[in-house]
């Protein structure tokens, strides 16, 4: 699905819940076809995994990373089957997005986690919440990321 047809419209971040869960089980990043494999480490500390998110390792994966000249932005969610694919975006189709919209953009959402452009330039992934009720969020700069801000809390008591 395009991102042009995802862009339907427009909510502030405030809207919809934030989110993501702790670490253990892992996507390995081989460059030329991206993330592809599972198997259980740290994500801050795994050689063979270039995932942005450190948190929420059991509920999704972020990577930005080059294919054919271009850079993927590749999105996963983690649960006991291990991962799944749940949105792709290359440059080109992120470049349709506003660098500075007026409003947060509510991008995409797919099975608990959502993407926004912020007013601030940066991109944000919410997650969750998982099953200890926790959230993730992941904001980074661009598309290859360059950099990245975490954060997580239990639902209720932020």
């Amino acid at each position: 699905m395009s991102l042009s047809r995802l862009l339907v419209r427009l909510l502030p971040i405030s809207a919809v819940a934030a989110a993501v869960i702790a670490a253990s089980l892992l996507l390995v990043d081989t460059p030329e076809i991206g993330p592809t494999s599972a198997y259980a480490c740290n994500p801050c500390e795994c050689p063979n995994d270039q995932r942005h998110n450190c948190l929420g390792g059991e509920f999704y994966a972020v990577y930005t990373y080059s294919y054919d000249d271009l850079c993927v932005l590749d999105v996963y969610r983690i649960d006991s089957d291990g991962g799944r694919r749940i949105f792709m975006y290359d440059e080109r189709e992120l470049s349709r997005v506003p660098d500075f919209p007026d409003r947060n953009l509510f991008l995409v959402q797919v099975d608990g986690v959502a993407m926004y452009r912020l007013t601030s330039g940066e991109y944000q992934i919410n997650a969750g919440p998982d099953v200890n009720n926790k959230m993730f969020v992941l904001r980074f700069d661009d598309c290859p990321a360059t950099y990245v801000e975490e954060e997580s809390w239990v639902n209720g008591r932020r």
